[in-house]
């Protein structure tokens, strides 16, 4: 379960890449190096294709895109997440929200006060203060803020790894 502020769904990516394709210059990250390495100025319109985090869907869905229109694109891979099985956190605290059943939210981490989640207004606070403080937490902060908010919200699901393994 993806927070769809940080989803494209396949035709919208695919209308990306048609614009990208007929609009701009894509090189590779490969490219890029080299000619920064050489001190050349680039075409107006010039773009390198990156993915972070290392979901799974950068594989099975933008890179068969990609293939078709011949573009290529650079993934960075979180290593030390794929190493431990983990799911993104943005991906675990936005299924903790979505599947909540315990709809209030009180002094959790950096984030004072008492919030009703059952409340929209309410509810999308909580879910942005939250994630602002678990972007700015170290990895065991973040581990023990999303356990607090797990602990209070009790989720009847938690959300299926999304990114990559080794294999």
């Amino acid at each position: 379960c993806i927070d769809p502020a940080n989803h494209l769904t396949p035709d919208m990516f695919e209308q990306h890449v048609r614009y990208l394709v007929a609009h701009r210059r894509v090189i590779s990250l490969t490219e890029l190096v080299e000619h920064l390495q050489r001190g050349e100025a680039f075409p107006h319109g010039t773009v390198v294709i990156t993915f972070d985090d290392g979901y799974l869907d950068n594989l099975t869905v933008a890179a068969p895109i990609l293939a078709r229109y011949g573009l290529p694109a650079t993934l960075f891979l979180p290593t030390g997440q794929i190493d431990r099985g983990e799911t993104q956190w943005i991906d675990t605290v936005y299924s903790i929200f979505q599947f909540r059943t315990h709809s209030v939210l009180s002094n959790v981490g950096p984030v004072a006060g008492t919030f009703d989640l059952q409340d929209p207004s309410q509810s999308e606070s909580a879910y942005r203060q939250e994630c602002a403080a678990l972007l700015m937490s170290s990895y065991s902060d973040r581990s023990e803020l999303l356990r607090l908010i797990q602990d209070q919200l009790q989720p009847s699901q938690l959300p299926t790894r999304l990114t990559m393994n080794w294999d």
